[in-house]
């Protein structure tokens, strides 16, 4: 849409797994009028050296780059109140070791604090890198540290996962495990993008505006190209409780 406005047509590129610090051809050539990358987090792997044309960040971006993201810390917040508001008072959260993901966690506890409830550090579990077997691992932990007697696992009634993907991945787990989602345990995740396959009850989520953020991105990239020389900008959407 983004792309639309500004009278370009858009072109799309995956950089290769074998060389994913090489820019594709066609932005090396500079046959194109600048390029839009998609970061998940900091720690993605992208050229490291300059584009030869004007680029934009979606999410996350090297140091001095224009950057289009989400509001993680007010959304994380947001879950948490929700969470606090329904009687939880104490939380678990997984995700992983980023910067999106601290500030989701930070919320969370920020917004379960104002009504009295927390997220212990022993329930806070990060994932340093890895995938669905991590997110299954801790969950493991979760139900291993189980208090018998008290609701739900080690007194948590409720778990944050880090995104919509992981929360499916998460509650497969649990269902696995003989645990039942929501009645046993509530689950929330992030971005509302319901995973292929997901059979699981409907998710209470962040929805992230995910065209809004291709189309400023876009409209940034024109920008900079007419101001070359202008300061780094980081444009940061709000997001809406589903």
């Amino acid at each position: 849409l983004g792309a639309a406005a500004c009278g370009a047509e858009l072109a799309n590129f995956q950089l290769q797994e074998t060389e994913p610090d090489t820019w594709p051809l066609v932005v090396a050539r500079q046959e194109v009028d600048g390029v839009v990358m998609s970061l998940g987090n900091e720690f993605a792997q992208y050229p490291q050296y300059p584009a030869p044309v004007p680029a934009v960040f979606i999410f996350s971006g090297p140091e001095g780059a224009d950057v289009v993201t989400v509001e993680d810390f007010d959304a994380g917040r947001k879950l948490g109140a929700y969470l606090a508001a329904l009687g939880h008072r104490r939380v678990a959260y997984i995700g992983f070791m980023s910067n999106m993901s601290i500030k989701r966690l930070y919320g969370l506890r920020a917004g379960m604090h104002s009504a009295g409830g927390s997220v212990p550090d022993e329930c806070a579990f990060i994932v340093h890198q890895g995938g669905p077997g991590e997110f299954c691992g801790f969950t493991d932990r979760l139900l291993e540290a189980a208090r018998p007697g008290e609701p739900g696992l080690n007194g948590v009634t409720a778990l944050m996962v880090y995104n919509d993907l992981f929360a499916a991945v998460v509650i497969r787990r649990l269902r696995e495990r003989g645990v039942r989602v929501p009645e046993d345990i509530s689950v929330v995740g992030f971005d509302n993008v319901r995973p292929a396959g997901y059979d699981g009850p409907a998710l209470t989520t962040i929805a992230m505006p995910l065209e809004e953020l291709g189309a400023e991105a876009a409209r940034l990239l024109y920008w900079r190209k007419a101001h070359p020389d202008a300061p780094p900008r980081k444009l940061v959407l709000a997001t809406s409780f589903v």
